[in-house]
């Protein structure tokens, strides 16, 4: 690099300082966060348990530099159904198949316009920052005919407040136990590319499931990562701009 001496000396220190300081590392591809339901044709394998919920059932991939919600997790921040026994009634969160109706491995929830399921990504300790393009997932009616329901995600950045980010209704549903045919999945796409969902360190998302019964599987969080600037970087940029600052003052003289 070149001494910051000459005027376009010092022009080129600054940009090499901002770009070092915002994007010194290389961003991360476009799957962050990963739900990935189990046994999802329940041709294969039955659940291990006896109750509704079973936490090694879904698996789980995360972007490294990242954190997010484990099969733990989802038992313990949804709020439909807190005691995941088989006995228990609407509303429900459950992902075996110990509903004949339910295709093993997918998370199923009733309807409830005050409970839901929960799940999140962030950075570790703030070293990393989440540039979102969207949130997939697959979903379809609990039931062995449509149904018409419908889906409701709300979502939260950095610990703030819930707000809707999409909803829907339904078109098809699910395969039912024995391998019966029902129908495919819709496949849900919910764009977060605006400037709220950029350079933020957590997201939080409630899922609703709204009119009946709704299964979802396969939930994806996509975007890239950048590296949160260090306070070493920012203290570099402020260097780089003194010689402009003071070239600029003593013109002004």
């Amino acid at each position: 690099m070149p001494s910051c001496l000459s005027r376009r000396s010092q022009l080129f220190c600054v940009v090499m300082v901002v770009v070092t300081a915002f994007f010194g590392q290389t961003s991360r591809g476009a799957l962050l966060y990963q739900i990935t339901s189990f046994d999802p044709t329940d041709a294969v394998t039955s659940s291990s348990t006896t109750a509704q919920y079973d936490p090694a059932l879904p698996s789980f991939v995360v972007a490294p530099g990242l954190t997010g919600t484990d099969g733990n997790g989802l038992f313990a921040l949804q709020t439909l159904n807190l005691t995941a026994t088989t006995a228990a009634t609407a509303p429900r969160f459950k992902n075996t198949d110990n509903d004949a109706n339910q295709t093993n491995g997918t998370l199923v929830t009733d309807a409830s316009a005050t409970a839901w399921f929960q799940f999140g990504v962030s950075g570790v300790a703030g070293n990393l920052k989440l540039n979102l393009t969207n949130l997939e997932f697959h979903a379809g009616n609990a039931t062995t005919t449509n149904a018409g329901r419908g889906y409701n995600i709300t979502a939260s950045v950095n610990g703030g407040a819930y707000n809707p980010i999409g909803s829907g209704t339904l078109s098809s549903f699910r395969v039912v136990a024995g391998g019966a045919s029902g129908g495919a999945t819709d496949d849900v796409i919910i764009p977060l590319t605006g400037a709220s969902f950029q350079g933020i360190s957590s997201i939080d998302f409630r899922v609703f499931s709204v009119t009946g019964g709704v299964e979802y599987a396969d939930f994806t969080v996509n975007g890239i990562t950048t590296p949160a600037p260090e306070p070493t970087s920012l203290g570099l940029l402020a260097v780089g701009l003194v010689p402009v600052m003071l070239r600029r003052r003593a013109r002004q003289r």
